[in-house]
């Protein structure tokens, strides 16, 4: 199939000047992308396992914070606060927040991001939801972390292989990535 797509659409390429620029650095940028991703992208693993203990840490600490604005500092060690039907039973239940945007699939209160920004946007002074935000971030991060870290130790050599997609971003024309 590709063969014949290329004797289909090369003249076609081949007679525009700008459709051929826009193919011979096209054809450019596969080669040097095949290469990244046999290469690799190096993680310094003591760096990263560094930041994902770092970023535990603070976690930690803002779950303590958490506790002691609740008046829950014994059982927050079991709570997650990135997880959404915790945040919903605190921000809807707990602190009477007003309920803005409802998730499509089961209408109840959203504890997304945005709504939670727009809760802190509103009411700078509640600490808790810019712990609950931080808190969230951070949860990424170390999951990102872990990921990096299994990914970097799958052949040994401490670099991860992600598939690079040459036409990730449409607007910005950046290559995105996945796997990791």
């Amino acid at each position: 199939r590709v063969v014949v797509l290329h004797k289909f659409f090369y003249p076609k390429i081949e007679s525009n000047p700008k459709l051929l620029a826009c193919y011979n650095n096209e054809m450019e940028l596969l080669k040097v992308t095949y290469e990244m991703e046999e290469r690799g992208l190096y993680l310094h693993r003591q760096r990263a396992e560094d930041l994902r203990a770092r970023l535990e840490v603070e976690s930690e600490v803002l779950l303590q914070k958490a506790g002691e604005i609740l008046g829950r500092a014994d059982e927050m060690k079991r709570v997650n606060l990135a997880n959404a039907n915790v945040a919903r039973e605190l921000l809807y239940e707990e602190l009477g927040m007003e309920v803005t945007k409802r998730t499509r699939k089961s209408g109840l209160p959203s504890a997304d991001k945005n709504v939670i920004m727009e809760m802190y946007e509103k009411n700078p002074d509640n600490e808790l939801l810019g712990l609950i935000l931080h808190y969230r971030s951070w949860s990424r991060g170390i999951a990102m972390m872990d990921s990096y870290l299994k990914f970097a130790s799958l052949r040994g050599d401490d670099a991860i292989h992600p598939n690079i997609n040459t036409n990730g971003a449409r607007r910005t024309g950046r290559e995105s990535c996945n796997n990791p």
